[in-house]
């Protein structure tokens, strides 16, 4: 990756920018300016036509419905890619070029990819220093940034015990980088963890992607139209359980009526941050 001027990402910890803080002041003494989110992540969060062979659908495809109108999702995640590869190939900078309030980072899905040199990053050296970029560049324009574990495969060992694999490591990364750069971290990969191994392998089956060769046993990673509202769900309960001050606006903009909805949507009667305790 070029990174350009860099910190090590163990001793820098960027205060919020200028920018920034005026606008979190503005926002916490009743002004309603608006907000926008701009997402780099992986097609576990792209865009997908509704033609798609697998009637696959990225959570961020249906961010925005989980906010007022007062904010606005520009979703620039990217079928494929790593945080390496997402930078390299400029995506990065279509997405700071949005100039958002808020940067919804996440990967970890194709950064394991040890056979490809073009997306490989390895968790606690390379992975760690691409997403310190991420951040820096972030700040350095006024923006955000938040950094989101990813979620689980759905790879299952008996009917509710899911598979552990390279993904709880580069979670466990961004959790460490959050702290030592003082980023808020929505960490969601263990509560897709603990919701799949509630709902069991057949259970998790509406969930998925499907093709017309796979029956919805193959692709145990993308989602479908409900997945992705339920993986969307997961994003906005972390955010409200979050007491980082830097995201008290975009809490404030959370459309509690479609959280709620969600959660009675599969099971009547629960709580919405019952799989967050």
């Amino acid at each position: 990756m070029q990174t350009g001027n860099q910190f090590p990402f163990k001793v820098f910890r960027s205060l919020p920018s200028v920018t920034a803080m005026l606008f979190l002041l503005l926002s916490l003494n009743g002004g309603a300016a608006p907000l926008k989110v701009t997402i780099a992540s992986d097609s576990t969060a792209a865009d997908f036509p509704p033609t798609d062979y697998g009637k696959r659908t990225g959570w961020g495809q249906v961010l925005s419905n989980f906010f007022t109108t007062n904010v606005t999702v520009d979703n620039l995640a990217s079928s494929g890619r790593s945080s390496k590869s997402f930078y390299n190939e400029g995506k990065w900078a279509a997405c700071l070029a949005t100039h958002a309030n808020y940067y919804f980072i996440q990967f970890g899905h194709n950064d394991g990819k040890i056979k490809d040199p073009t997306r490989y990053t390895n968790p606690q050296t390379t992975f760690k220093s691409d997403l310190s970029n991420y951040i820096n560049q972030a700040r350095a324009q006024g923006g955000i940034p938040v950094l989101l574990t990813p979620p689980t495969r759905r790879k299952y060992q008996s009917e509710h015990v899911l598979r552990r694999d390279s993904l709880q490591n580069y979670a466990q990364a961004m959790r460490e980088l959050g702290t030592n750069m003082n980023v808020p971290v929505l960490d969601v990969l263990p509560v897709s963890i603990k919701f799949y191994e509630s709902v069991g392998k057949s259970g998790a089956r509406i969930y998925q992607a499907n093709t017309t060769t796979n029956t919805f046993e193959n692709d145990t990673t993308h989602f479908s139209a409900l997945g992705a509202r339920q993986q969307c769900y997961f994003v906005v309960e972390s955010l409200l359980h979050s007491t980082n001050a830097s995201l008290a606006p975009l809490r404030k903009a959370v459309n509690l009526k479609a959280v709620h909805s969600q959660a009675a949507l599969r099971f009547p009667g629960t709580r919405p941050s019952s799989f967050l305790n």
